[in-house]
């Protein structure tokens, strides 16, 4: 089942009749103020004030029928119920936010209490030589050592490419003041921004689920963009009043109560919302609109009409010199018309921010093709990237279509972007600009049109095994074996990391930092020069025993470097 959208040919203005025109507006007016009044009795709880249910309240306060007062009412609770759910999913986002910018402020605190401790020993041995008194024993703060050299003092910094020696003098002032300074700036924008997410955080979980009807951007405006109040509530007004959705019916004919549609004359018909009382009868009138076509898809628009059981909703646009039309509806398809089979193989796919890598197997899994679609969304609006990533799409479902093979992909259910603060600017801005869901739901859709079946697997660890086993043994990218290796965990093989791979999980007090994030396969080929067999006779032999801690200068030292 997918959900298709047609639009119709611009009707404009000035090419309809006075009465139309007055129809589609006042069709625009009535129901939005009526789902507006409705969200506002929701959302403060005014509802249990009411001496009749909110249906019959809203239908006598705007005289509307009663398939335009279910279309108000029904409008405001699901953006109520919509608004709630985002309500709690912005509640953890902060919470997270603030969890993330809690555990930066405690890293930067022991930072700061790092180079603190190297500034009081600097401190300690300037006022020693200034009161003429023995040094105090210099002490070991790693990387950096004190040590003592014709009569002065000197640092050495055993960084990981180079040691750097300084003059104390300038080890103090070029390094451990601005250190100390630019940590200690950093920390307090930190905490202040924790207390700015707080009270967000309180705000939200305190004050009612409010919708600003016209864009809160718009609504903020009036103060700064526009010089004449008259002018900004006009636009206002437009934004509020500019589109409407008739809810579909599947118990009427065509599927929608108010909406008529002749595919053989283009002719459209619509009821008027409000509601004429004739003694105990009540009617409604309507209006036609002429030369509506829908130029895209018709065929199954046309489906969707004749079909039982189906509604179809229209929306009504208003975009200033001409209005919309644009009816949804569901399609539906057998099974037996979509390609599931993995007989053939199935071609894998790996979404990244510049590019979709793809490849492709035969059902045992062995690599038979593989490629990149590129595209570029730096510097361009919401609009434009939506659109460059359609395009991407296509191009990948056009892939699979060419080679009748079904898709794979991730299933990735949410991108976390809580704890984009404070790294890395570029990732952060990255990850930021990818609307992963929408190309997604972009692949999804091409696919389901193109009768192609997409699988999607838990993407874990396929960058590392693809990365690990296929990249240079296939001879493709880190990106290319990453959708290799998702093609061949939807076909139902495993994958796995090598055990020589892996990291160390044995806790060896006796090893240093570095030790610890040491990669085995480097130990293994560092061992075999040795001619050690055994990895841990080597590391027991070879690491551990010249593991020292010099008094005098405590560098570690490794005897295969």
């Amino acid at each position: 089942m997918r959900i298709e959208t047609n639009s119709s040919t611009r009707i404009y203005k000035d090419k309809l009749s006075f009465e139309n025109l007055n129809n589609l507006s006042n069709i625009l007016y009535i129901g939005n103020e009526a789902k507006i009044k409705t969200y506002s009795i929701l959302v403060y709880n005014h509802e249990k004030g009411l001496s009749q249910s909110i249906h019959l309240t809203i239908k006598n306060m705007f005289n509307l029928n009663t398939y335009y007062t279910n279309y108000a009412v029904c409008e405001a609770k699901w953006n109520k119920s919509s608004n709630v759910e985002l309500n709690k999913m912005y509640i953890d986002d902060l919470k997270q936010n603030i969890n993330h910018r809690e555990k930066s402020a405690k890293d930067l605190t022991n930072k700061i209490k790092f180079w603190s401790k190297i500034h009081t020993h600097i401190i300690d041995i300037s006022k020693a030589i200034k009161n003429s008194k023995s040094l105090p024993k210099f002490k070991y703060y790693r990387p950096y050592y004190f040590y003592m050299s014709d009569d002065k003092i000197f640092v050495e910094a055993n960084y990981k490419n180079k040691t750097i020696i300084y003059n104390m003098y300038d080890f103090e002032h070029a390094l451990v003041v601005k250190k100390i300074s630019r940590l200690t700036n950093k920390l307090n924008m930190i905490k202040r921004g924790i207390g700015y997410q707080k009270q967000k955080l309180a705000r939200l979980n305190t004050s009612a689920v409010k919708s600003c009807f016209g864009t809160k951007k718009l609504f903020k405006a009036q103060h700064t963009l526009y010089n004449e109040h008259f002018e900004w509530k006009e636009d206002f007004y437009k934004a509020r009043h500019k589109t409407i959705e008739l809810q579909g019916l599947k118990t009427v004919t065509q599927g929608n109560a108010c909406v008529k549609y002749n595919y053989e004359t283009n002719l459209l018909k619509i009821q008027l919302p409000y509601e004429n009382k004739i003694g105990a009868y009540h009617s409604s009138q309507w209006f036609e609109v002429e030369n509506v076509d829908f130029p895209y898809h018709k065929d199954l628009l046309i489906e969707a009409l004749n079909t039982k059981n189906s509604p179809v909703s229209l929306r009504i646009e208003d975009k200033g010199d001409y209005f919309l039309f644009k009816p949804s509806y569901k399609l539906f398809k057998d099974e037996s018309q979509i390609n599931c089979s993995k007989a053939n193989g199935i071609v894998g796919y790996d979404i990244n921010y510049d590019h979709i890598a793809w490849s492709e197997t035969d059902c045992i899994g062995n690599l038979l093709d593989f490629g990149t679609i590129h595209f570029n969304i730096a510097n361009k609006t919401s609009g434009q990237i939506s659109k460059i990533l359609e395009k991407g799409a296509l191009g990948l479902v056009q892939i699979a279509r060419d080679k009748n093979k079904p898709l794979a992909g991730e299933d990735i259910k949410n991108i976390s972007k809580s704890k984009l603060t404070y790294g890395n600017t570029k990732r952060n801005i990255k990850i930021s600009m990818f609307a992963h869901k929408k190309i997604i739901e972009a692949i999804s859709s091409r696919a389901f049109k193109e009768n192609l079946a997409v699988f999607y697997v838990n993407p874990a660890y396929t960058s590392q095994m693809g990365k690990i086993k296929y990249m240079k043994a296939k001879g493709i990218s880190i990106h290319v074996s990453a959708a290799y290796c998702i093609a061949r965990r939807a076909l139902g093989y495993k994958e796995k990391i090598p055990l020589i791979y892996r990291t160390f999980t044995t806790n060896w007090r006796v090893l240093s930092k570095e030790l610890k994030t040491l990669k085995i396969h480097y130990l293994y080929k560092i061992s075999s020069t040795f001619g050690y067999t055994d990895l841990k006779a080597f590391v027991k032999d070879t690491i551990v025993s010249n593991y020292t801690v010099f008094k005098e200068k405590p560098i570690i030292k490794f005897s295969f470097n």
